[in-house]
């Protein structure tokens, strides 16, 4: 399992969740290797990646390095410019490795809406005030967040980020958390 913080009276949702996911065969991307969480448990702030990368799966957490490092440094960018005690929860949009092929990874047909049932029932318990969706792939998510009075946040990919020139990545990684701490506060 990830590395997860677990706050008082969640531990046996949170473990029933995960053995419930850990078998899932939803979709043709099921497979051994997953990546579910790293962070706080329940959260303030969820953000959700795209898919996990080889080092998310060798790991079992989705802040591995380097992309990993840029999430990490905007929590904590927010987390010194609000003074609350806050969360932050990490998970990717899909818990199953990519299939690979010559153009790429791909996703196939089912899997997204499979692991949209996982990610419902995380939003549901975690209670997030905000959910960070970073990068292209997660508009293919289809949760209503209005429904569930949830301020949203698109933004580019963790490896967009960091794969962004250095001095431009401090601009990117700014605005990305303005536009959280103003979701927030709002």
């Amino acid at each position: 399992m990830s590395s997860i913080y677990i706050k008082a009276g969640r531990r046996q949702w949170l473990n029933d969740h995960l053995a419930k996911w850990a078998g899932c065969q939803l979709c043709p991307m099921a497979s051994e290797k997953r990546v579910m969480y790293s962070g706080t448990f329940p959260a303030r702030i969820l953000w959700v990646t795209e898919l996990p990368a080889a080092i998310h799966l060798a790991t079992n957490n989705p802040l591995s390095k380097p992309e990993g490092q840029v999430v990490a440094d905007m929590c904590q960018l927010i987390d010194e410019v609000d003074e609350r005690a806050l969360g932050h929860l990490v998970t990717p949009m899909v818990i199953c490795n990519p299939v690979k092929t010559g153009a790429g990874y791909v996703i196939p047909e089912g899997a997204v809406e499979a692991c949209e049932i996982r990610l419902l029932e995380v939003i549901q318990e975690a209670q997030p005030e905000v959910v960070v969706l970073l990068g292209t792939l997660t508009h293919q998510l289809k949760l209503t967040f209005n429904d569930l009075e949830i301020g949203v946040v698109q933004a580019k990919s963790v490896q967009e980020i960091a794969g962004a020139r250095p001095h431009n990545q401090p601009f990117i990684t700014q605005d990305i958390v303005a536009r959280v701490l103003h979701r927030i506060k709002g």
